[in-house]
């Protein structure tokens, strides 16, 4: 999966190696899903980790087997679970792929009011 950040992002499932790219929104930074060429776009990123959690199918970690949300709750369960090694290992990840998905979770958590999503994912 590719990340670009300019006005906006596309971000979708490890195992896919989606495309991403900046979307112009109202002059403001947007979110765009990027899950199976969904194509939803957000005006604050909280609501697009929202969003692929509760509107995609779950994925199983094919590290571990378990079963995580689509998206960047994905990614951040294979980056904080998992060494860099077992990711390459079982997606047959590029050193870029990784420090893309890296970067992508650096961002997402710079902006992101985690509590607040974990709280709307408790409802």
């Amino acid at each position: 999966m590719k990340v670009y950040r300019a006005t906006g992002l596309r971000y979708g499932t490890p195992a896919k190696q989606s495309l991403g790219r900046p979307v112009e929104f109202q002059y403001r930074m947007a979110w765009e899903c990027g899950i199976d060429g969904c194509g939803s776009v957000f005006e604050d990123v909280e609501s697009a980790v929202v969003h692929q959690a509760t509107e995609h199918q779950r994925r199983e970690c094919s590290v571990c087997g378990t079963v995580v949300p689509d998206g960047y709750l994905a990614i951040r369960h294979a980056f904080t679970e998992h060494s860099r090694a077992e990711y390459v290992r079982a997606y047959g990840a590029s050193s870029e792929a990784v420090r893309e998905r890296e970067e992508l979770l650096e961002e997402i958590e710079s902006e992101a009011d985690m509590q607040a999503i974990a709280t709307e994912l408790k409802r």
